[in-house]
């Protein structure tokens, strides 16, 4: 999971890519969550292949513990964007 992890930082840093937009377009509340099919979505734009059993952890990690149908992109953008 920590492989992943830096995956996505690198691909981030390295394409100097700004995600938090991607992940915005999707939040029409504005509520810094997404559909599990969003969150998917926005990951596949960023082109790190990963296994479904990572995918199944991230989407674990990140699932908001109220509803699991949404996911908290904040969270998943604070720990692979860091300054």
């Amino acid at each position: 999971m920590i492989e992943v992890m830096e995956a996505y930082r690198d691909a981030i840093k390295t394409r100097r890519l700004n995600i938090k937009p991607m992940f915005q377009d999707f939040d029409r509340t504005k509520c810094n969550h997404v559909t599990k099919t969003q969150f998917v979505r926005v990951l596949n734009l960023l082109k790190i292949d990963i296994s479904s059993e990572i995918l199944s952890l991230l989407l674990k990690k990140y699932m908001d513990k109220g509803n699991a149908d949404v996911v908290n992109y904040f969270e998943f953008i604070n720990d692979v964007d860091r300054p």
